[in-house]
């Protein structure tokens, strides 16, 4: 990744949480979902989370718990298809009352 100028990557981990790489080193260690509905697509709701909140420019570690929170939603539906409610709340700024 140094090679070629790679400043963060994120390791995804399942419910151990993110792992930040880079600038920021980081074991997030974030509360795990407690049941899983259906885990189609919990990954790329992860990615679209964590870019959402990273590209509106909040800090790496926010993004991460975004990116989680927004995981956990889609694993308590069936098909990775989860109502606009369901997340209408879910908020990058509210990241460090709910760790």
């Amino acid at each position: 990744f140094l090679k070629i100028d790679v400043k963060q990557t994120v390791l995804k981990r399942g419910a151990a949480g993110p792992r930040l790489i880079g600038a920021v080193n980081h074991d997030c260690n974030f509360k795990p979902i407690v049941s899983i509905v259906d885990s189609t697509a919990a990954g790329d709701s992860f990615n679209a989370g964590f870019l959402a909140a990273y590209f509106s420019g909040f800090p790496c570690l926010n993004s991460a718990w975004h990116g989680h929170e927004v995981a956990k939603v889609v694993l308590n539906h069936h098909g990775a298809i989860c109502p606009r409610k369901a997340i209408k709340n879910l908020n990058s700024s509210s990241f460090e009352s709910n760790l």
